[in-house]
């Protein structure tokens, strides 16, 4: 019954959701909200399909999107896509203007950063310091 009713009323107000919560957790109810990068966008804070790009471009412009594929051949056994799978997307978001697939992210994050993985880390510390968080980031006590 109840996943009907969630289904029929899938958009409400913030208001809506802020009341929902509150009686479930006067009622013991736990929640998980599970969001996505777009969440951080009213932040300043890039999608991971802007990131994707992004580091797609620094590895066009440096060191090359042929040495990337040498390095890819090396890390093969812990990517999941082929990189001339993920480099024909990224020639098809060029010409089209469509964001590359998302399942490219963490592969994506490997090549970028190999050697080091830290400066991932680092990197994206860097674009949410000083970040007011978006709606979705808010927790209720």
């Amino acid at each position: 019954m109840s996943e009907k009713i969630v289904k029929d009323y899938q958009i409400i107000s913030v208001n809506q959701l802020v009341k929902a919560v509150r009686e479930g957790r006067s009622n013991s109810e736990r929640f998980c909200f599970i969001i996505g990068s777009g969440a951080s966008v009213s932040s300043g804070i890039p999608t991971g399909a802007g990131l994707e790009a992004q580091w797609m471009k620094e590895m066009e412009e440096s060191p090359g999107l042929d040495e990337i594929g040498e390095v890819a051949k090396t890390l093969e056994e812990h990517l999941e896509y082929k990189f001339e799978e993920i480099r024909e997307a990224w020639e098809e978001t060029k010409k089209s203007g469509t964001p590359l697939p998302s399942d490219y992210y963490f592969d994506l994050y490997k090549l970028r950063f190999f050697p080091n993985h830290r400066n991932g880390y680092h990197y994206l510390e860097k674009i949410m310091a000083n970040r007011n968080p978006g709606f979705g980031y808010h927790l209720w006590p």
